[in-house]
């Protein structure tokens, strides 16, 4: 904390770094401003505080029982299975450690548009939903994507997803992603597919409900993807020549998935999870209540409150010599409410 005098700003309780403390000057009739930082697990807030006494400048250290803030949508890992020939079976693992209440994604394709994907698992037992699919490509390539939401913790390689068709199919091509940060009740935000002929590709327009969303497309194609659309980061690329890319958007909007090749049939297939939300303070700003100041020493006070459930907070204020009868004289007010103490 720092408080400043005339424009000038010094640290106070200079013996906690070890430097002899300075002689007492006389009091001046103006206040100090002084900022109390106030830290907790979800944010940093500071106040500015009047205070009448000009040497009772402190650190107030304060615990806050809000839900802490949600983080932001990241990309953990991904992996692809293409085996040759044909397969009724196909599986893939991850090769990191995977964390509760994470996003897999997985994109599904093979050279047949008539079989069916059959089921989709991993040996955690996560549930995997369909975001978008089949997409086709008639006569050369069916495309889907599934996910599983909120999933269970897993050491690393120990978590290997299984995707069975109807029948055996040829060259299966198995894409997987973990993210963090989704939504871990509704994370679907939107899907979009789309197939055809030559150059470019273009999964078509989608609009997003939800102002900060994962965007994950994938494609299956005929020769080998060129380059990826605008904003989006190429996570994998198989010897099939297909590719998973991501980004994040902080928008609602319209959003297509794009890519190039150099021509040929193309599946492009696009999906959107919603960002999840985190708790914070929604009440309008009071002044804390039930304080409850003990002296300690010559330089410290301890304040008390209730918290949230009953819970007592103990917080400390530290200072320069303070005298019993200014310690009536500090003010405090203008958090975002009395449980911030």
């Amino acid at each position: 904390m720092e408080c400043s005098d005339n424009g000038r700003a010094e640290p106070r309780n200079k013996e906690l770094l070890g430097s002899r403390p300075r002689a007492p000057q006389a009091p001046e009739s103006r206040p100090i401003e002084c900022k109390v930082v106030v830290r907790s697990q979800a944010r940093v807030r500071r106040a500015a505080r009047r205070l009448d006494d000009w040497r009772l400048c402190a650190v107030l250290a304060v615990c806050c029982f809000s839900q802490q803030a949600a983080a932001g949508i990241a990309f953990v890992q991904s992996n692809w299975s293409t085996p040759n020939g044909s397969q009724t079976t196909t599986t893939v693992t991850f090769d990191s450690a995977q964390t509760a209440g994470n996003l897999n994604v997985v994109i599904v394709s093979w050279n047949d548009p008539t079989s069916t994907l059959v089921s989709l698992t991993d040996t955690q037992g996560n549930t995997y939903s369909k975001a978008i699919g089949p997409t086709l490509s008639a006569g050369h390539e069916t495309q889907y994507i599934y996910y599983a939401k909120n999933i269970l913790a897993a050491a690393a390689g120990a978590n290997t997803v299984s995707v069975v068709a109807s029948t055996a199919v040829p060259y299966p091509d198995i894409r997987i992603a973990e993210y963090s940060g989704i939504d871990t009740v509704n994370p679907l935000d939107g899907a979009i597919g789309a197939a055809g002929v030559g150059s470019s590709m273009d999964s078509g327009l989608m609009t997003t409900t939800n102002a900060n969303a994962l965007l994950v497309a994938g494609n299956e194609l005929e020769f080998a993807t060129i380059d990826v659309g605008p904003g989006y980061t190429e996570r994998l690329f198989t010897n099939d020549s297909s590719m998973l890319m991501d980004q994040v958007v902080t928008s609602t909007g319209s959003y297509n998935a794009t890519a190039t090749q150099d021509s040929g049939w193309w599946v492009m297939q696009l999906a959107a999870f919603k960002a999840a939300t985190g708790g914070g303070d929604t009440q309008a700003p009071t002044a804390p209540t039930n304080l409850q100041p003990t002296v300690i020493s010559s330089t410290q006070i301890r304040l008390e409150l209730d918290g949230v459930d009953g819970q007592r907070g103990r917080h400390k204020l530290s200072s320069g010599t303070v005298h019993r009868r200014k310690l009536r004289q500090l003010r405090l007010g203008g958090f975002t409410n009395g449980n911030d103490l």
